[in-house]
């Protein structure tokens, strides 16, 4: 079904540039938005989406694709998907290769021509660039996860979390045929490395001495990238912790085994399995901290009541005490219902 046929007159309209992709009853329409690339005859890469959601009357999908060039300009594009139900959206894009080091996309609600919502995107899709690849993401929609605290800065800048990623290092290799896991993972505290382990001799044979251990990509989240010449699809598999120096493994993760994709992997196709987030509890951490508002911090170099400066001595103080936290009074205008009330210092304002 056409999204001129389905959403009225106000749906997506090509530009003069934009290219139409019909396949089995649905049309994507390519809207490129200040797209700046450069173009060559031959390094292309073609990206295909899926994603289950469920539409209101004159919403549609919209995939946004950002690409990041060698010498270090950025382009956008929209890819708007279709739809024959409502509810199942695809779409494919063809995306010019040369000059591109790599590229990332999250999906949007479009109603009337006019974005209306975005999908959480602390964490970005991210892949690097290859000419002649083509890639399939099926994916689902990422709204705010409830554990949204441990992508914070007070979490991720603690000695309580999992290593870094590396900026100059990516895991993500590709292969002939090959297949990338990513999952979140914030839980993992430092010391600990997600495993992957699967039903079959590649994938460990569900012998976690055998699980092959993934890498951080960005923060809270690992990647996995295999070659997928010897898989037989589909196969089950579930993620391990495991100590980082020993190996040994820490924890399964709750709930049944996942099942990959039933479709087999083209040559020259990679498969990107975005899993939802790692099956595995918090483990809340304590540690000890200081309460203390600014206008009680006094220092030689103080300006008067109240100066920022003496933040960086109090902090630290705090750390060469052992300590891993400063807590502020509220710091900013509390304003709300111009009345006493705004005083009140254990709103949830403050």
């Amino acid at each position: 079904m056409f999204l001129r046929q389905r959403y009225g007159k106000s749906a997506f309209r090509p530009r003069e540039t934009g290219n139409v992709f019909r396949q089995k009853g649905c049309v994507s329409l390519h809207f490129p938005l200040n797209l700046r690339i450069e173009h060559s005859a031959n390094g292309k890469m073609e990206l295909t989406f899926s994603i289950e959601y469920r539409t209101q009357w004159g919403e549609s999908i919209a995939v946004e694709i950002e690409t990041e060039k060698i010498s270090g300009g950025r382009g956008q594009s929209v890819l708007a998907l279709g739809t024959a139900d409502g509810q199942a959206w695809t779409g494919r894009f063809t995306l010019p290769a040369q000059g591109i080091c790599a590229f990332q996309y999250r999906y949007v609600v479009v109603k009337e021509q006019r974005v209306v919502r975005r999908e959480w995107n602390a964490v970005p899709r991210r892949f690097p660039a290859r000419d002649f690849l083509a890639f399939n993401f099926p994916d689902y929609w990422r709204d705010i996860p409830q554990d949204s605290h441990l992508y914070t800065s007070a979490y991720t800048h603690s000695t309580m979390c999992s290593a870094a990623p590396s900026p100059a290092r990516t895991p993500i290799i590709y292969y002939a045929r090959t297949i990338v896991f990513r999952v979140l993972a914030p839980q993992l505290g430092a010391g600990q490395v997600l495993a992957l382990v699967g039903d079959q001799p590649s994938l460990g044979g569900w012998n976690v001495s055998q699980a092959i251990r993934m890498q951080p990509y960005a923060p809270g989240e690992w990647v996995l990238s295999l070659d997928a010449e010897g898989l037989s699809m589909p196969f089950e598999y579930k993620y391990v912790m495991l100590d980082e120096q020993t190996g040994s493994m820490l924890e399964w993760e709750q709930g049944g085994n996942r099942r990959s994709p039933s479709s087999a992997i083209l040559p020259q196709t990679v498969l990107a399995v975005f899993d939802h987030g790692i099956r595995l509890p918090e483990h809340r951490w304590r540690v000890a901290g200081v309460v203390v508002p600014v206008f009680s911090l006094r220092s030689e170099g103080s300006q008067g009541v109240g100066d920022f400066g003496d933040l960086a001595t109090m902090a630290d103080l705090a750390a060469q005490a052992g300590m891993h936290a400063v807590q502020l009074l509220p710091v900013y205008d509390t304003t709300q219902t111009h009345t006493w009330r705004d005083s009140y210092p254990y709103s949830g304002m403050s």
